[in-house]
């Protein structure tokens, strides 16, 4: 499993912003006959986002993502000018020139595309949120295929192979594009469905890509939005359980992106999981979890209390072999040998291949002088195939992703944004 996290952090550019403006009288200065840079780039970007099909990389897809940072920023800054600049121009009925631009409000009108309602009311909300849509496609589908920087912040990031530093990747600039965008959402983005679901199925496509570099920002940001969302806290518990994992640590801390022990991981996980299930007790899977991060914080009572909670009720036999090798864990660190040993049983019943609860049932009992049985289950775990593919075990894949298919949030974050369409 390869594992992407944050290297450094730079400043931000600095951006112009609209104090860039002056107004004019509507007849003091000649419309200027050529189309600026910065508005012919605008203009583009806004029949990008109108023609984009979320979830494709298609040609207004891989239009915007070929463009830097800092165009990315400029063009978002004049576009939040001209949405701010419209009401100017209502009340005052005159005209202004924006970088050297004459403008009346027909003009940002036609530019922006806005209904007359939207544009009463200066809410730009249809825009933001397709505009958002293209740059997270950019950032999923574009950038990753990229064998340039363009679409990289100005920072590094660590890519990570079985505890070890693999080489540098890309920090993605269309994500800031999108949080940035959706933040002027109306009337309050922290109220808005779509808004939020943006953030849960991004952030799942992060976490099951193992990105966490992107991740942080991006689950930072929503929780800032929605701090009592159980989704989001759960996506927030497992960002740090991932961190605390022994093949992520030892990169994280030689190459200085995060020296902070797993134990200050885990227990930002146990704390997330914890506040996830006070909103939603039936939250099986962020029980799982916390019982798996109290019980490697040594906190086996709790650990253990929460996994027998969360066994019967757990779905799906990833999550129920999850519940039991855990729970065996904890039976056996509590010294309840024949609740361990049912516990390991279980898990083995659930993946007769697997090789994670035989070797468990082996130190069991070589953990009580039972050297014959420890060596028995040992001799189970040999006549195994050699090949990994062939006795599959979800042990070895427990940090990964294993929440709702991201693919099944994006299509019902898409599914209200037809290409083309007004929405």
């Amino acid at each position: 499993m390869v594992v992407v996290f944050l290297l450094a952090v730079t400043a931000p550019l600095a951006i112009a912003g609209p104090d860039a403006v002056r107004a004019t009288d509507s007849g003091s200065v000649a419309q200027a006959t050529d189309v600026p840079p910065w508005l012919e780039r605008l203009t583009l970007w806004l029949r990008m986002v109108r023609e984009h099909s979320p979830g494709d990389d298609d040609m207004p897809a891989r239009i915007v993502g070929s463009w830097s940072e800092a165009e990315l920023e400029e063009l978002r800054t004049d576009f939040f000018a001209l949405v701010a600049l419209q009401q100017r121009l209502r009340a005052r009925r005159a005209s202004v020139t924006y970088k050297e631009h004459h403008l009346n409000l027909s003009d940002v009108q036609e530019i922006l595309g806005l209904s007359e309602d939207e544009s009463v009311r200066g809410d730009a909300t249809r825009i933001l949120k397709r505009a958002a849509l293209l740059h997270a496609d950019v950032a999923m589908f574009i950038v990753p295929m990229s064998p340039s920087s363009i679409g990289c912040l100005a920072r590094s990031t660590v890519l990570v192979e079985d505890g070890r530093s693999v080489g540098s990747g890309c920090a993605g600039t269309h994500w800031v594009q999108g949080r940035a965008l959706l933040d002027a959402v109306k009337p309050d983005p922290r109220k808005d469905p779509m808004v939020r679901l943006w953030y849960y199925a991004t952030i799942a496509h992060m976490l099951g890509q193992s990105d966490l570099a992107d991740a942080d920002p991006q689950i930072e940001h929503a929780a800032q939005l929605f701090p009592m969302d159980p989704g989001i806290l759960f996506e927030h518990g497992y960002f740090h359980e991932a961190f605390s994992a022994p093949h992520v640590q030892p990169a994280a801390h030689a190459s200085g992106a995060d020296r902070r022990p797993a134990s200050v991981h885990l227990k930002e996980a146990a704390e997330h999981y914890g506040r996830a299930l006070e909103v939603n007790p039936d939250f099986v899977e962020a029980r799982v979890h916390r019982g798996a991060v109290l019980g490697r914080l040594g906190r086996h009572e709790e650990a253990a209390a929460e996994l027998r909670r969360a066994a019967p009720s757990a779905q799906g036999p990833i999550l129920r072999y999850y519940a039991a090798l855990f729970l065996g864990d904890e039976e056996q660190a509590l010294g309840s040998r024949d609740a361990a040993r049912a516990c390991y049983n279980d898990a083995a019943a659930l993946f007769p291949l697997a090789q994670a609860p035989r070797v468990a049932l082996s130190h069991l009992a070589r953990r009580h002088g039972d050297r014959e049985g420890a060596l028995r289950a040992l001799r189970d775990v040999f006549t195994l195939p050699a090949d990994e593919r062939d006795r599959p075990d979800p042990w070895w894949k427990y940090y990964g992703w294993l929440n709702q298919n991201s693919d099944v949030l994006l299509r019902e974050l898409y599914r209200p944004f037809p290409a083309g369409g007004s929405r």
